[in-house]
């Protein structure tokens, strides 16, 4: 999606299916609803604050962002699949206040069975600093990614082009 210049500004869980109902690790997860999505070419600034508040970078709510802000979406979503909440909780102005500063926290009873390799991924990817974030393209080589992934299913995730 980056490599084809779209940040897509709106990843969360309800923008992800899974195509087809065969068995989860044969199935292709596909993401959706690209309609507050935008073409964004390198060094391009966008401004408009759009997306699910949950969600934010910090740099949209400043209203200067890029492809990186998909990133700290991703971060948002790995933090609600394996903890079962947001990491910015609270009403709409203490989630941007949390969003603006980075403040969350990965511990407590529902972290406990997760990998501290996914916890690193995690902080990597909610950096407030965008520039400091991985890429996409880096974000699919970190460690705890490929040893998820060494079975060579890297294609499943988006690997294999925009039809892919």
């Amino acid at each position: 999606m980056h490599k084809l210049g779209i940040c897509h500004r709106d990843l969360k869980p309800e923008n992800f299916l899974l195509l087809g109902n065969g068995p989860l690790e044969e199935s292709i997860l596909k993401i959706i609803d690209f309609g507050l999505s935008r073409r964004c070419q390198p060094g391009e600034v966008l401004q408009t604050t759009v997306g699910t508040l949950a969600y934010v970078a910090p740099e949209v709510l400043k209203q200067a962002y890029s492809t990186p802000c998909d990133l700290w979406r991703g971060g948002v979503l790995m933090s609600v699949l394996l903890s079962g909440s947001v990491p910015f909780e609270g009403d709409d102005k203490e989630m941007t206040r949390k969003a603006r500063k980075g403040s969350y926290s990965l511990e407590g009873s529902e972290w406990e069975p997760v990998s501290e390799r996914a916890k690193i991924f995690i902080r990597r990817l909610l950096l407030v600093d965008p520039s400091l974030r991985p890429s996409a393209a880096q974000a699919v080589e970190d460690k705890w990614i490929k040893e998820l992934c060494d079975d060579g299913a890297g294609a499943t995730l988006g690997l294999l082009g925009p039809l892919g």
